[in-house]
């Protein structure tokens, strides 16, 4: 794939979850404030991005399991490669929860999770097991995802008062602290660039497309928090499990109508792009690990130990748990994982496949 769709790749990604999680989980965590963590996170991730893509300039564009070998030793190596996998595992886990829970609350609210479940996750199976190029190709929906984003946001401008965002920082940096789970489970996905160097074509180019990437995502993220807190105010935004849903209901159009269920419609797409590429990079990742030679079989129970794992943690309080530590491992796999292992090749002068 290129660097262009790589970029899109990380959109997605992230997109998909943080249109979700935003603004009710940051604003339930830290009040009006919250969106300034969103910001926050935003610009500390340009660093984790730029920390990614220098490691793997050093190490040829390699994945981060490849260069765990040529960093830690074999063993050593074996070890940490089965935690990047299993941090994998955990945010598949905790996006495909969240997605249920959407889709349960919105269409579904009697059928059984296993039920949905498995439903939702042969589509992302059938694509994942096709490969990332294919994945790449089924990414461009993010260009019809994004304007209706825009869309709504604006068709609803009348009714933002600014006055529900001030006064700004109030409650100082401890109310904006408390948002930062949050806001960084929204940015899931962009550890998936530590895994996905091998495959672009034209990496040279990678580090300005991932750069820009986020920066649309946090733009996005930003613009959502601001809209839905001007809107609605921080009591209804509280209360709502997707404000941006609630953007849409507001709308009434000729011969549009409902424009909520082009919304729904477009968000189950988007979600689907998440658990695609978690799913190829999972089995990608065990791949390297134990040298599988059939690729449906492996594929198959991954997609069934996640079936098995949401239909064990059906639960609201555990959900919630599971969103706020996935945030914190994204950064412990896509960034200080890359950094302790460019800080020790610095050291030791190691380059490529061995030393300088």
């Amino acid at each position: 794939m290129t660097a262009k769709q790589a970029a899109t790749l990380l959109v997605a990604t992230q997109l998909g979850i943080g249109i979700q999680v935003l603004p009710a989980a940051v604003v339930a965590s830290g009040g009006l404030d919250g969106w300034i963590s969103v910001v926050i996170v935003g610009l500390f991730l340009l660093i984790a991005v730029r920390v990614i893509m220098t490691l793997g300039k050093r190490f040829n564009n390699q994945s981060i399991l490849d260069i765990s070998t040529s960093v830690c030793g074999k063993y050593i190596a074996f070890i940490v490669n089965i935690i990047l996998l299993l941090g994998l595992i955990f945010l598949a886990i905790g996006n495909f929860e969240m997605f249920l829970a959407g889709v349960g609350i919105w269409f579904f609210r009697s059928t059984p999770t296993w039920i949905l479940a498995v439903y939702l996750i042969i589509p992302s199976f059938y694509l994942a097991l096709k490969g990332l190029k294919n994945i790449c190709r089924f990414n461009f929906l993010l260009y019809i995802i994004i304007p209706l984003i825009l869309f709504l946001i604006i068709l609803n401008l009348r009714d933002f008062r600014i006055t529900s965002l001030l006064p700004i920082a109030e409650d100082g940096f401890l109310s904006i602290f408390k948002a930062v789970p949050s806001s960084l489970f929204a940015f899931v996905g962009f550890e998936t660039l530590a895994f996905i160097n091998p495959y672009i074509k034209n990496p040279g180019e990678m580090t300005r497309r991932a750069s820009l990437s986020l920066m649309i995502t946090t733009l996005l993220f930003t613009l959502i928090m601001l809209a839905s807190i001007g809107i609605f105010g921080e009591a209804l935004v509280f209360k709502r499990f997707n404000s941006l849903l609630g953007l849409a209901r507001l709308i009434r159009l000729p011969v549009l109508e409902r424009i909520d269920l082009y919304f729904i419609a477009a968000w189950i797409i988007g979600m689907n792009l998440v658990i695609n590429t978690y799913l190829f990079l999972i089995y990608d990742s065990a791949q390297k690990i134990f040298q599988f030679k059939s690729k449906l079989i492996p594929m198959a129970v991954i997609a069934v130990l996640i079936i098995i794992v949401v239909s064990l943690t059906d639960d609201n309080i555990l959900i919630l748990t599971l969103t706020n530590i996935s945030g914190f491992v994204s950064i412990f796999i896509g960034f200080l994982i890359p950094l302790i292992f460019l800080v020790i090749a610095v050291i030791r002068g190691k380059k490529g496949g061995g030393s300088v």
